[in-house]
């Protein structure tokens, strides 16, 4: 969105904002921006969310602050960084052939239900789009 002019809208799918790699953190962006993160838990068990308003990616925060045009970030609850992913179907489905424990990937993939993960996803990516570039 920064270089290329014809993207009208952007999203981010709990991925830091690498401010060694460019400056869209410092800068921000011309269009509508939506940040979807998970939450984690700290060495001492606590759970942290994925966004703007918390210490686990500082790129979030500055780039929330540097954001002028419209904004929306969203936590998935009980997800982890793989839940963006097609890990989060296909994990769980290795368990029993390859012998492994019950809840394996919960650090991959944390403990939310794949098939809730995949709709909320839909939903929300889809809700934005059509908001944002209607």
């Amino acid at each position: 969105m920064l270089q290329d002019k014809r993207i009208d809208a952007g999203m981010n799918l709990d991925g830091q904002l690498f401010t060694e790699y460019g400056d869209v953190a410092e800068r921000g962006l011309d269009g509508p921006f939506f940040l979807y993160g998970r939450q984690d838990k700290t060495k001492s068990g606590k759970v942290v969310d994925h966004s703007p308003f918390t210490d686990l990616d500082p790129t979030w925060g500055l780039f929330w602050k540097n954001q002028k045009t419209p904004k929306r970030y969203v936590v998935l609850a009980h997800a982890q960084h793989q839940s963006f992913t097609d890990m989060q179907v296909i994990l769980p489905q290795l368990t029993k052939p390859l012998g492994l424990k019950a809840g394996q990937w919960v650090g991959a993939i944390g403990t939310i239900d794949p098939a809730e993960s995949v709709k909320k996803q839909r939903t929300t990516v889809l809700d934005f789009f059509q908001s944002s570039l209607s």
